[in-house]
């Protein structure tokens, strides 16, 4: 108490107790800290080792004692670190509920309230960590929220086929997966886990560690650019900055530069062979494509043989717009849709992905005509460009594909253009204007 940061020192013994009440003397070089896992002294055994602070700190266990709820460990390096520091237990199974009170309190009274699309799960673990949290936003008005799991443990990634089936999306977490499994494997991990989540059609995050050193500098190194276009290779919907924005004075060259170098990677992309592979893949690990699959497989094959400039698609649940980044089609594509919160959502995380709310889709014709003169007024297309409709059951056009070439159209104030981001960014067919001065 009273002291910011504590020096360990390689050697030495530290005791780590459960009592999380304790507080160490106002020693700078203290022999025993708390921590909040209860479990500890039976979930490790003598040779396990803990890392604290992303690994800054590395102790290796020499004795449990579960009676008095502590651990006595050696000090692998020298350290100086903080209050509060995450703690990693590589190997171990490691005995956690799905949420805590905290957790529920913060999803029901904070997330669902605000109406939040998306929620990520933190260490999921199982397939059934997925269906408690499912259940939990059912039973509390918030069934229309995402689930994103991140995997950031052995267990979720031994895990990883079960949790993929029960999510509706994934984040693959390297700065704790790295504590978990050897540094070395992680590339492997994360290609593992894109592969099979564009199969699965579930949109797939890679995160932390991507610009680290922007955190310090205002350029990153080249090989973190390199690192984030491989995750665009691999197949990633979303690449995610964390401490890059949140801690560094540099926040907006590191977006500016994620931003640029995802862009590079995307234009550079053989999207013709991307197609057919995922397709052949899908076929290969189910047999067949599914209705809408086939629907979205035929719009996307459809863009590339008429070089189409667009793909739109007419959705209610937003399910048919998911089918169609899954074949990462190499132009944008427009959804679509009267539910606000699938306009969102779809907007948000899918690849290639932009949404209108409409007020409903019944007479697709004009929703047609209206998206054309839409196209037309804001000089986002050209007159003769080609456009592929494609539509859900829910729509008037009933899983139909439709080819038409851009002209002038005609409004019927069928769009919502209060739905802010939809039309306030003013470029739905654009990669930006960012002129990479800095």
């Amino acid at each position: 108490e009273g002291i910011d940061k504590i020096t360990l020192h390689k050697g030495e013994n530290l005791i780590l107790t459960s009592d999380y009440t304790y507080k160490c003397d106002k020693s700078d070089h203290p022999t025993k800290l708390a921590c909040t896992y209860e479990q500890l002294a039976t979930s490790v055994k003598p040779g396990n080792q803990i890392l604290v602070a992303d690994g800054s700190l590395v102790l290796t266990v020499l004795e449990c004692a579960p009676a008095q709820s502590q651990v006595t460990c050696r000090i692998e390096n020298n350290c100086t670190i903080g209050e509060r520091k995450n703690m990693n237990l590589p190997g171990v199974t490691v005995e956690l509920p799905t949420f805590t009170d905290k957790d529920v309190d913060d999803i029901v009274n904070f997330g669902i309230k605000q109406g939040v699309e998306f929620i990520a799960a933190s260490f999921v673990r199982t397939g059934q960590d997925v269906r408690n949290l499912r259940k939990l936003l059912a039973d509390n008005g918030g069934s229309q929220i995402k689930i994103i799991c991140k995997i950031e443990n052995q267990e979720g990634l031994e895990n990883y086929d079960e949790i993929l089936k029960e999510t509706d999306g994934i984040m693959v977490a390297r700065g704790d997966l790295g504590m978990e499994i050897p540094p070395s494997k992680v590339f492997l991990a994360q290609k593992f886990m894109i592969r099979k989540a564009n199969i699965a059609g579930k949109v797939v995050i890679t995160a932390t560690q991507m610009l680290e050193s922007m955190i310090k500098n205002p350029r990153p190194t080249r090989a973190e650019c390199s690192d984030v276009a491989n995750a665009v290779y691999d197949g990633t919907d979303a690449v995610m900055l964390s401490g890059e924005s949140a801690n560094s004075p540099y926040f907006e060259q590191a977006v500016h530069i994620m931003s640029r170098t995802v862009t590079n990677a995307e234009v550079s992309r053989n999207y013709n062979v991307l197609f057919q592979s995922i397709r052949n893949s899908i076929i290969s690990a189910n047999g067949r494509l599914s209705v809408g699959e086939s629907v979205a497989s035929s719009a996307v094959k459809t863009a590339i043989d008429v070089h189409a400039k667009l793909i739109v698609i007419l959705s209610d649940s937003g399910k048919l717009a998911n089918y169609v980044s899954k074949f990462r089609p190499a132009i944008s594509s427009l959804v679509l849709t009267p539910d606000l919160v699938v306009a969102r959502q779809c907007h948000g995380l899918l690849l290639g992905m932009h949404s209108i709310q409409v007020d409903s889709l019944e007479n697709a014709g004009e929703l047609m005509e209206e998206t054309m003169y839409e196209l037309s007024n804001s000089g986002m297309m050209d007159p003769g460009d080609k456009i592929v409709f494609i539509a859900g059951r829910a729509a008037s056009l009933k899983e139909r594909l439709i080819i038409t070439t851009l002209s002038e159209g005609k409004s019927y104030n069928r769009f919502n253009k209060d739905g802010g981001m939809f039309f306030s960014r003013g470029a739905i067919l654009s990669f930006g204007t960012y002129d990479g001065s800095q």
